[in-house]
């Protein structure tokens, strides 16, 4: 992909820093196979130049994207994408004694190799919203438990359907997104059903 392929996609009236526009778009490029595994990348100043903008600004959306092993630089060459490594991504609603109990189950049931990530969103949008932003394309599988908010059809629509489980809440799940839940309701109503004569 050339720097006039990027500038084509910059939104240079966005309120967004460059930088990290320049990272999401090389970011989404990535995850949507526009940009292949072992694809060079502009050179620092070919994009600067190309996109008219500063090399200060290229070289840091670089520097955060080889720091997340999106991207590698290989001395005398460039700039490459990285191949894809196995890394898990898990968003919870709050720290609780049982979460610990989940995480550690969880973790036991994955490869000790497989690096996993954990944040915890407290029911608030915008925590939720960074979190999940932040997250995107740095990792293989997203788990995410979400929660009643309008806002979070559109929020989770950016993760790739195929790397998405959506844990504990059955809400705002679209088609071809795996998903795990507890049915409160239907669960306490067959409880109480059955202990009638009780």
């Amino acid at each position: 992909m050339t720097a006039e392929n990027f500038k084509n996609i910059f939104d240079f009236n966005s309120q967004d820093l460059k930088y990290k526009q320049i990272e999401e778009t090389i970011t989404l490029a990535i995850q949507s196979g526009k940009i292949k595994q072992g694809e060079i990348l502009p050179s620092v100043n070919e994009m600067s130049r190309g996109c008219s903008l500063s090399r200060d600004t290229v070289y840091k959306a670089y520097s955060n994207l080889k720091k997340h092993g999106l991207i590698e630089s290989v001395p005398n060459r460039g700039y490459f994408v990285s191949k894809p490594e196995c890394k898990v991504f898990l968003l919870l609603d709050t720290f609780k004694a049982y979460k610990e109990v989940f995480y550690h189950s969880f973790r036991k049931a994955l490869s000790t190799e497989i690096p996993i990530d954990i944040r915890f969103h407290h029911y608030n949008i915008n925590v939720f919203e960074t979190a999940v932003k932040e997250s995107l394309g740095h990792y293989s599988k997203y788990v995410i438990m979400n929660f009643d908010d309008n806002k979070i059809p559109k929020i989770i629509s950016r993760i790739p359907r195929e790397k998405l489980l959506l844990i504990d809440w059955n809400i705002y799940s679209r088609s071809g997104v795996s998903k795990i839940w507890q049915d409160f309701g239907q669960g306490v109503y067959d409880a109480l059903k059955e202990n009638l004569e009780k």
